[in-house]
């Protein structure tokens, strides 16, 4: 898996290019490119010349993209601006790039005892992405409920232009990559275990995001 932040229709901010696969140059070529034949993406996306966006390629589940949408629409995941099936396989998610200008900080950098703070008001998150509908009264598992894959926004003290950790004013999952439907999602052949009951290819719920999440706050995460 590649992640690339990159402002629309530059390549400025290409990182490791040679470890993309050809199919991924040819989309960032035809998402770049106002001038591009290549018919990957619409063109209302020129609409995007002066937002900046993140772009990811990944081998994802069959539901990831449904599951990041809807809880998207929510408000619990970054807006996924347009997708795309690679020929090579990997999927391209276009989607909203969360700055740390704006107050954005992954959970994982904090200090352990704003982690201790914050983490009853992740797993309330949690719980409402868990009851998210994400299309035919499904629900979701994230199934890799690290540290690493939640960013907050904190809020700015009026008095002292310091950032407050009493409460986020946005939380934000990522990583979508493994993420399927309650009783179907399994974890991937490849992954180690992480907590004791869970293996590869083994089938999760619910229940197993909340307890990689304990398990991370207990172990400190990443």
């Amino acid at each position: 898996m590649t992640t690339v932040r990159k402002n629309a229709f530059t390549h400025s901010h290409l990182l490791q290019p040679c470890l993309l696969p050809s199919c991924c140059h040819c989309a960032l070529l035809g998402y770049s490119c106002a001038a591009s034949k290549l018919p990957l993406f619409p063109l209302w996306l020129l609409g995007l010349i002066h937002r900046e966006v993140l772009v990811k390629f990944a081998s994802v589940s069959e539901h990831a993209t449904r599951v990041h949408t809807a809880w998207a629409a929510a408000g619990l995941a970054p807006e996924l601006i347009d997708s795309q099936q690679l020929p090579c396989g990997l999927t391209m998610h276009v989607m909203e790039y969360l700055s740390r200008d704006d107050g954005w900080t992954m959970f994982y950098s904090l200090e352990p005892e704003h982690k201790q703070q914050l983490s009853a008001i992740i797993l309330d998150k949690l719980q409402e992405a868990h009851a998210v509908d994400v299309g035919g009264g499904a629900r979701a598992v994230h199934a890799d409920m690290r540290q690493g894959n939640v960013m907050i926004q904190l809020r700015e003290d009026g008095d002292n232009d310091q950032q407050q950790l009493a409460e986020p004013q946005q939380v934000r999952f990522l990583d979508f990559d493994w993420s399927g439907l309650e009783g179907q999602a399994r974890l991937p052949a490849f992954m180690r275990q992480r907590i004791g009951g869970y293996g590869s290819g083994q089938q999760v719920s619910q229940q197993y995001d909340r307890d990689l999440w304990s398990h991370e706050l207990e172990t400190g995460g990443e």
